[in-house]
């Protein structure tokens, strides 16, 4: 009986060590993706869908366009978008995962131009603020298909959602 006993606790012990071990493989970002797969995810590159600042989406007044971002393995990023005038910008520098994977920061990168249009009475309150510069991002969703990003700058809350190319 005792050895019944003994068995029953090992497989049971087992289990419940092969499950905690299953659970801390299967941490997901908080809107969706893999932790453990976003390193093999991000290398791609991303096209911008929506720009929200406060959650607000500023598409519309965006006085930029074709924003995309290329992430490589040997950590170079590469960010490129066009003006008004359609003139290409492109700033290459670095990115390397922090907090256990779940941001980024980088490194070497100019300030990007998200430019919004100042007519726009509701949005107005951002104007003077040309530029942002990325430095840290919490990744909110990495999958093969979706990459969904924010950060916080001078008060004010961004939101980057991206696609696959």
């Amino acid at each position: 009986m005792l050895n019944w006993f003994n068995m029953k606790f090992n497989h049971n012990t087992l289990f419940a060590v092969l499950f905690l071990l299953s659970i801390a493989s299967c941490q997901k970002f908080d809107a969706g993706g893999s932790v453990k797969d976003g390193g093999f995810n991000i290398l791609n590159t991303w096209k911008m869908d929506a720009y929200l600042r406060d959650n607000l989406s500023v598409d519309n007044i965006l006085l930029f366009s074709e924003y995309q971002e290329t992430y490589f393995a040997d950590s170079t990023i590469i960010i490129q978008y066009k003006d008004t005038s359609g003139v290409l910008h492109i700033d290459t520098g670095m990115w390397f995962w922090t907090n256990n994977n779940r941001f980024i920061h980088y490194q070497d990168l100019d300030s990007i131009k998200p430019f919004i249009s100042n007519n726009n009475s509701v949005l107005r309150k951002y104007a003077g603020r040309p530029s942002v510069k990325l430095e840290d991002i919490k990744i909110r969703k990495l999958t093969l298909n979706e990459f969904q990003y924010i950060f916080y700058q001078e008060h004010l809350t961004h939101q980057f959602f991206l696609t696959a190319e």
